[in-house]
């Protein structure tokens, strides 16, 4: 690489770990781009991307490099090949060369030095991005072979570890760890003994006993459920369950899944910690305690999902009978949180609830006529509330920027340093500034517009609620446009009723 003809002082390092790589690969890649810095003199700054994507918005780190690139903040940019940069779809390939195009910025290799205002630099990084493009979908088809072959000889490919097991690399399989197996057969014994999932959880939280996963957290019944439902359990390993993601922004088929008869399944692969008998046992009566509320869930009734408790917050359902119908009464709070404490949060009719939004809106109605320049007051102090917060941030930002300048003038900070403390402030100020925007925007929003939609929803409430022949989904649609919650606090034995309620 000859660079008597760039003018070079101070560069970035990109440094990004590829599926399959080791970290002794990450640092021999650092020991090689800054064996050229020391060589040629440059002082640089290090970029490091652990186990990224292809896509340029799953990578953090090369988003925050590009951004400086685009502001000028580096002669060059060392990589040890250019595929290092993005080897993703064309368009993300495109923003890349623009970005240093136009920034007038190098990309420096071990062989190599790029300049993309050069035409013929410009078309060789054409040539070998559309080489990487092609290498990565190769890579890309073999590992998901690799996977489907390793699953079916008995390793283990499906990510982390399900509880109580441990991924052993040596094996490339899972072995069972014995104090997670005493948990997870007492927890197995307890369920079939009738418990529910609930209270041995709520007794799991109280001993202090880690729940499963890397962070040990609090037990919970969804997790339980899943664990005690898994086939892994049986030494069973189960592959091409399903095709496609499920992840929202990423570019793929979407998720399916696959029927059963389309599963691989490859028995005996570790061992079990659970029989057969016992499984289906689990299952029966897992399904049989399975309580979905549908009603509740598709706004059946008039007030569903708007009334919660004053006390817990969490939502209220309304009583049902057997045969599905309404009893006009909600029901008493049964929440418990994670150690089993009860809430003691009365029910009450429905008829003092539909009484109390009645005033409310009529007074809601009253105060917007009243006022050509009527503001919901409790949106207002929402915002004013985040506005104050968000000001104190950026009034700490602000300072920590002029402390960076001042340690990078005592010469507490080398440039390097000052450069990137500088430039991450930078760009929380302004995306606190962004934020600030937008809230402000919100208070100042055109008060008379805003009150003329609101009558009009008021009047749809009214004829809608007064209806003989609207349904409950109907009046519950409406009421939701109008109300965001209602909070209330009964306590019985002193016939204290307390109720709030806020409007959109």
């Amino acid at each position: 690489m000859d660079n008597t003809s760039y003018i070079i002082k101070y560069v970035a390092l990109y440094l990004r770990k590829s599926r399959g790589e080791e970290d002794t690969d990450l640092e021999k890649h650092r020991f090689i781009l800054r064996e050229i810095c020391v060589k040629h003199g440059w002082k640089y700054v290090e970029y490091v991307e652990i186990a990224s994507s292809e896509t340029i918005e799953y990578r953090p780190k090369f988003k925050s490099l590009l951004s400086d690139v685009e502001e000028g903040i580096y002669d060059a940019v060392l990589v040890v090949d250019y595929q290092r940069l993005g080897r993703g779809e064309l368009e993300d390939q495109g923003k890349i060369k623009r970005i240093f195009r136009d920034s007038e910025t190098y990309i420096v290799t071990p062989e190599k030095i790029y300049n993309l205002v050069d035409d013929t630099d410009d078309l060789l990084v054409d040539v070998r991005g559309l080489l990487a493009r092609q290498e990565y979908k190769t890579t890309t088809k073999n590992l998901q072979r690799g996977k489907k072959i390793g699953a079916r000889l008995g390793k283990w490919t499906n990510g982390p570890a399900p509880f109580p097991y441990v991924y052993v690399a040596a094996i490339k399989g899972i072995e069972v760890v014995p104090e997670k197996n005493v948990v997870y057969q007492e927890m197995k014994s307890r369920i079939l003994g009738g418990e529910s999932l609930e209270s041995i959880g709520w007794d799991f939280n109280r001993r202090g006993i880690p729940g499963p996963g890397p962070k040990n957290g609090l037990w919970h019944s969804n997790t339980m459920r899943r664990i005690v439902i898994s086939e892994v359990h049986l030494g069973k390993i189960i592959s091409n369950k399903t095709k496609g993601s499920g992840h929202k922004k990423k570019k793929a088929q979407p998720l399916v899944i696959n029927p059963r008869e389309e599963w691989v399944i490859v028995e005996n692969c570790h061992a079990a910690v659970k029989t057969e008998e016992e499984h289906m046992k689990l299952l029966a009566m897992l399904e049989k305690g399975q309580i979905v509320p549908n009603r509740a869930k598709a706004g059946t009734y008039a007030l569903s999902g708007l009334v919660f408790c004053g006390k817990c917050k969490k939502m209220m359902r309304y009583n049902v009978r057997s045969d599905g119908y309404s009893t006009n009464s909600i029901k008493a709070c049964n929440k418990y949180d994670h150690f089993g404490n009860y809430c003691s949060n009365s029910g009450v009719k429905v008829s003092i609830l539909t009484d109390f939004i009645d005033r409310e809106i009529a007074d809601y109605e009253q105060r917007i006529i009243d006022s050509d320049n009527y503001i919901n007051t409790d949106v207002i102090e929402k915002l004013e509330r985040i506005i104050r917060e968000k000001e104190t941030q950026l009034t700490k930002l602000n300072r920590a920027l002029s402390k960076i300048k001042e340690m990078y003038e005592m010469e507490e900070y080398t440039r390097e340093e000052y450069e990137e403390r500088k430039v991450k402030r930078q760009q929380e100020i302004s995306a606190l500034e962004s934020e600030l925007a937008v809230h402000r925007y919100e208070i100042n929003y055109d008060s008379r517009e805003k009150n003329k939609e609101r009558m009009k929803l008021i009047k749809s409430f009214k004829d809608i609620w007064s209806s003989e022949s609207a349904t409950g989904h109907d009046k519950n649609m409406i009421a939701k446009m109008i109300i965001s919650r209602i909070e209330y606090i009964y306590d019985k034995s002193t016939n204290n009723l307390n109720i709030s309620i806020q409007f959109n």
